[in-house]
């Protein structure tokens, strides 16, 4: 259906997930949808700022640029990305729960996959969509409640 990045104003804000307490710059969500039974599969990516061993991907420094330009309300532009590259990570070590939308109306109808790998980022790219008209683009993490939270990895 999407993709779509969220940040915030620093590094410590930004990711709609925390894992072991720990919140990340940024958060990217790739949105699915089921046809038949209109069911929302979201894979979730946390961003780390790459350091000298970290090297930025390249599609999402490409992201990254693209966004910087859109500066007015209701500005478009049409891109091509990459989506194996974008969403380049270790598919085989993540939490899945089921849970809500984080944007109205927040229906409770998707199934989260939240990868453990991080996506390296240069400070340089999310300072651009920091320059963005929006500066805090996420929702606070919410409670767990009594959600049941599976994880496919070896600890």
């Amino acid at each position: 259906v999407n993709f779509h990045l969220h940040w915030g104003r620093n590094d410590r804000h930004g990711s709609e997930h925390e894992i072991d307490g720990q919140r990340f710059p940024a958060e990217a969500h790739f949105v699915f949808k089921n046809r038949q039974n209109n069911q929302l599969a979201v894979f979730a990516y946390h961003f780390v700022i790459a350091d000298q061993w970290d090297e930025e991907n390249a599609e999402w420094e490409k992201y990254a640029d693209a966004a910087s330009e859109l500066v007015n309300v209701n500005d478009t532009m049409n891109c091509s990305f990459n989506l194996n590259q974008l969403m380049k990570a270790n598919e085989r070590e993540y939490f899945r729960y089921m849970g809500s939308l984080t944007t109205p109306p927040c229906s409770e109808n998707v199934i989260w996959t939240v990868f453990i790998d991080k996506i390296p980022i240069a400070e340089e790219s999310l300072n651009e969509l920091r320059q963005n008209l929006m500066k805090k683009v996420y929702r606070p993490v919410q409670p767990i409640n009594n959600r049941t939270i599976y994880r496919n990895y070896v600890n």
